[in-house]
């Protein structure tokens, strides 16, 4: 495992226009050491990923909280109390950094230098300071943390008169939640009185022994996981995608907070329901908001993310404890119009009963678990903490007042509940959320809701209502009496249907035939006098389709179109498709036409259909048929980006089949049955990764994922990456081509081919770290690693391919020649690799036993090394040979070759056929060539660096032709090219003079060229791996 420095010490620097200042420095003391290591919550691990995932966006998870001082204030008493603070709190310390491998780890050093930023406005007119105080704070805010660089909180204290301050504190949601912000104000006002009077900070403040945070994290890991799982598949099983609010999940714009207070005979009424019917007023809120989704989303079975406490009674101190210990939950909200609320609450509080034991499962578990996705875009928190941040404290003279917290998600919307007296209702939505109906309505309609089941709690879940009254007139008189004219219509955008003709009507209604507010999706009912009487000889169709019309005149009827659409603000009708055209794909619902309408959209298309095709049991994706303008073909790519601009990524075509012309009915309508399979048209199959970089990439993803023979063009969510692999693909992906990608160019390239696009637009630091002397092919793991020698390349790519085969316990780390970075760095004799060798491998593993791999070239120097350990006193358990012999063998070749045997060598030495290197000079564009004809890793590289490989092989000739091996103690496992091979002798007589233990051989079917092939390996992987096992018999 490889763990990074400890962070430094830094401050913040100033801010402002005004006089600031930072705290007094301290005098110089030595590094922080790491004090622990410790493992992430599951929560901890999500906000760790979209703090990585949008590196962008500002004050992203900030909590911030304003403290008035009111009194004389010691500010040096103050820092004093702060530092102490964290003294006594290990985890407000914590650094936040990954593995190697990907997973993520919290490190806390001894100590750590807490930002502390002064400022006084006391010069400034009271209006000019608490503008200035206002803009200080957001920029508090907004100012993001490297989770990296600890503390993930900070302090500006801000000057206003000579008794009157404002603290501003700002952290990270990573750190704390909001259960421990009056437990951190109260225990500051505790340590700053105590140091104001005098006193050493934190021993006489007289405070508790604090119950450190690693209880909580071993408390989380002696959690019976599997039966969690159980009863989490249970809670959601049935679950037939996500519900979103918004669409697509997706909103970036800024945060825009509302707020609404019910009155006080509400909220009364309310609590006494609650009360009366055994339910928790948290219940009776979450059963409302849900039926506010399930109409606003046309479901009937919703989810949405619930924050629960997740401070466990059975944890000594929990409920003292400072640090992150909330968790998110997916809370599912099932619905029937005929059910009474009281019953739907009674049941909802049950059902949430028998997961509480469970609530410590991590989000990214459960949408596992359900085989969904994500499966919510909106957050419920009831605030129901033991004490509030809002409430006073005196300490040493000084009063402290909370006078304003802010804090945002990635969530589009949030809402938040805080009962008392007269219950608020807070909530936070971004600017661009394109809610149902509205989002700056969603209060109002909350509101509606709650009243309703406060007045009647055994209403008709049907019978709630949530169109306002102006709603109502618009909807049934204004839009159904003014004919509109027709707008016009950008391409790719659904068309309006328009308003109804006069003495026609039209309704947009739910499931159970309730109104829809604007803007909500439901299906389209029409009225009025062109209303046909019903369908000739089907009286059960005439039944089903035309209904009675609870809106027009007694006894009138209203037709159910089967057609999908949405009141537009400017009262025109748009339709979205019929309502049995909708499909499923990765658990989300999709509606095909919408899809069509913005792939049809592009300029160079002519015709265009989208299906869900099955052609692999188990494996649904979406097809794009295209058919384009003569001569203005676009590729792929363009298009999966002109339809992700415009809808979600679950909605682009996973693959695109090029036709002529669609076919058609006799009808003359798209002829879906007759539209091709993928495959058949010979552009459906992903490409096949061909070069040693593109498999090594395949590799690890399969590896993580689990999933065999992965192509280039793959969607990794398709394969079952989600927001918990994320982070371990990228580590495994980082670690075998030698990248520093981030998540967030997972989610935006999600194939291999995009992650090597990625990685390609910094070719030249990627290719640097691809010729590293230690190439990590897979870093971490609990057994001793690998060692896997380059051959006369001098790259050691070629042997990516055992990480499929070697459990993933077992570390791989290949070797690299030093002279493809440092020309000067060309050793002597092979003795004098070895010796540079060793020093690598003795930094990641100090002491034996080794184990030992080398192929061709490889096979000499690993040899080599072998010996050199044993002459060191080390234990060397496992050498094995590839296709390798000494030239100066006694019984080999003498050393002594003809340039053609010159040539071959070279060629092999570069991992290359020889065939087409056997004639003409050899330039770095030859072997360029040859080697993107086959394939080849070396095909990515610039001429330089190929000019480097080409020297470093003639070095390693060279080295090769001089060198006697030494005699090695011990086994060797070895095997042999079946074909092609420049010596009659096999490996084991070869090596017999210089191996005193057993040679077991094996002949491996192929050329030597072909030694580390996938077909090679699929022989040589499981003998090497039953080796290191130690279950080879």
């Amino acid at each position: 495992m490889t763990i990074p420095s400890a962070p430094h010490q830094a401050t913040a620097p100033p801010t402002g226009t005004a006089p600031a200042g930072t705290r007094p420095a301290a005098a110089p003391r030595r590094a922080p050491r790491i004090e622990d290591i410790l493992d992430l919550t599951p929560l901890q691990q999500g906000l760790l990923f979209h703090a990585e995932f949008d590196d962008t966006e500002e004050g992203l998870y900030s909590i911030q909280l304003g403290l008035r001082l009111e009194g004389g204030l010691d500010t040096a008493a103050l820092w004093r109390a702060v530092d102490a603070l964290f003294a006594r709190h290990a985890n407000l310390r914590a650094a936040f950094r990954h593995r190697r491998t990907g997973e993520p780890v919290q490190i806390i050093p001894d100590r750590v230098r807490v930002p502390c930023v002064e400022h006084d406005l006391s010069g400034l007119d009271p209006a000019r300071a608490q503008s200035e105080l206002e803009r200080l704070a957001e920029r508090q805010r907004t100012t993001r943390f490297d989770l990296g660089r600890p503390p993930a909180l900070r302090f500006a204290l801000v000057r206003l008169a000579e008794t009157r301050h404002h603290l501003i504190l700002t952290c990270h949601h990573i750190l704390l939640d909001g259960w421990s912000l009056p437990l951190l104000v109260d225990e500051l006002g505790t340590l700053y009185r105590t140091a104001a009077a005098g006193g050493r900070v934190p021993d006489d403040a007289g405070l508790p022994d604090v119950a450190p945070y690693r209880d909580h994290l071993t408390w989380l890991a002696g959690r019976d996981t599997e039966s969690a799982k159980q009863e989490w598949r249970r809670a959601l099983e049935g679950v037939d995608g996500p519900t979103y609010l918004v669409p697509g999940g997706r909103a970036t714009g800024v945060p825009v907070k509302r707020q609404l207070t019910l009155s006080a005979a509400v909220s009364g009424r309310l609590t006494d329901l609650a009360r009366g019917r055994g339910l928790t007023l948290n219940t009776v809120v979450q059963g409302a908001w849900g039926i506010l989704l399930g109409r606003l989303t046309r479901r009937d079975d919703v989810i949405f993310g619930a924050v629960v406490s997740g401070r466990p009674p059975e944890l000594p101190g929990a409920e003292r404890m400072i640090g992150l210990f909330i968790n998110t939950i997916p809370l599912r909200v099932r619905t029937r119009q005929d059910e009474p609320v009281a019953e739907l609450l009674s049941r909802l509080q049950d059902e949430q009963s028998r997961l509480f034991e469970h609530q410590h499962v991590g989000l990214a578990e459960t949408q596992r678990l359900a085989s969904a996705g994500d499966l919510f875009d909106t957050l419920l928190l009831f605030q129901n903490y033991p004490s509030s941040p809002d409430e006073d404290v005196e300490s040493g003279g000084l009063r402290i007042v909370a006078t304003d917290s802010n804090d945002a998600t990635h969530y589009p919307v949030s809402l938040m509940a805080v009962p008392g007296d007269e219950m608020l209702l807070d909530l936070t939505y971004r600017a661009d959320a394109a809610v149902p109906g509205g989002a700056e309505r969603l209060l109002g309609r909350l509101a509606a809701v709650l009243e309703q089941i406060a007045r009647s709690p055994d209403i008709a879940v049907g019978d709630l209502d949530v169109v306002s009254a102006d709603e109502r007139a618009l909807l049934l008189d204004e839009w159904n009496h003014t004919p509109g004219e027709r707008a016009p219509v950008p391409p790719g955008v659904a068309a309006p249907i328009g308003r109804p003709i006069p003495r026609d009507r039209a309704y947009v209604l739910g499931p159970g035939g309730e109104l829809l507010p604007p803007e909500v999706m439901g299906e389209l009912h029409l009225a009025g006098a062109g209303l046909a009487r019903g369908y000739i000889n089907r009286p059960a169709l005439t039944a089903a389709a035309f209904v009675p019309d609870p809106f027009g005149p007694p006894g009138t009827r209203m037709y159910r179109t089967g057609d999908l659409a949405r009141w537009r603000a400017d009262g025109q009708i748009e339709y979205l498709g019929r309502a049995d055209h909708q499909v499923k794909i990765r658990g989300y619902r999709v509606e095909l036409a919408e899809i069509e309408a913005v792939l049809a959209g592009h300029p160079a298309l002519t015709g265009a259909a989208v299906l869900a095709r099955e052609d692999t049991p188990g494996h649904k994706r979406l097809v794009g048929y295209a058919v384009a303008r003569p001569g203005d073909r676009p590729g792929d790519d363009e298009l999966r980006r002109h339809i992700g601009a415009r809808l979600p990524d679950y909605m682009v075509p996973s693959v695109f089949v090029w036709l002529d012309s669609l076919p058609v009915t006799t009808h003359g309508k798209v002829d879906r049955k007759a539209l091709p399979a993928p495959g058949s048209s010979g552009t459906g199959t992903g490409p096949k990764p061909r070069t040693a970089k593109e498999k090594a990439l395949c590799a690890a993803i399969g590896e993580v994922l689990d999933v065999p023979d992965v192509t280039l063009d793959d969607n990794l969510f398709d394969l079952g990456c989600d927001s918990l692999t994320a982070a371990l693909l990228i580590g495994r992906v980082n670690a075998a081509l030698g990248l520093r990608l981030n998540i967030r160019s997972l989610y935006e390239s999600p194939t291999a081919a995009g992650i090597l696009a990625e990685a390609g637009a910094d070719k030249e630091g990627a290719s640097a770290a691809g010729l590293d002397t230690l190439l990590p092919i897979r870093a971490d793991g609990g057994r001793a690693p690998l060692f896997c020698f380059h051959p006369g390349s001098g790259l050691s790519w070629c042997y990516t391919g055992f990480a499929r085969h070697l459990g993933p316990d077992q570390p791989i780390l290949g070797l690299q020649a030093a002279i493809l970075v440092d020309p000067d760095a060309a050793p002597d004799t092979v003795e004098h690799m070895a010796e540079r060798c060793l020093e690598l491998m003795r930094r990641v593993q100090p002491s034996g036993p080794y184990r030992l791999l080398g192929w061709s070239f490889g096979g000499v120097v690993a040899h080599a090394v072998a010996c050199l350990l044993q002459q060191r006193g080390e234990r060397v358990e496992f050498v094995a040979l590839l296709d390798s012999f000494p030239l100066a063998s006694p019984d080999g070749p003498d050393g002594g070759h003809t340039p053609a045997d010159e040539r071959r060598l070279f060629a092999e030495g570069l991992g290359l056929d020889p065939a087409p290197l056997a004639e003409g000079e050899i330039t770095p564009r030859r072997v360029l060539d040859a080697a993107s004809a086959e394939g080849n890793a070396l095909s990515e590289l610039d001429e330089q660096a190929v000019t480097a490989l080409m020297k470093a092989a003639a070095h390693h000739i060279g080295l090769m032709s001089r060198h006697t091996p030494g005699v090695f103690h011990g086994d060797v496992l070895s095997f042999d090219a079946g074909s092609g091979r420049p010596v009659p002798e096999s490996s084991a007589e070869l090596w017999r003079p210089f191996v005193t233990g057993a040679i077991e051989n094996h002949v491996v079917a192929g050329p030597h060229m072909a030694m580390t092939s996938p077909r090679a390996l699929d022989h040589i992987g499981p003998i090497v791996s039953r080796r290191l096992s130690g279950t080879d018999d």
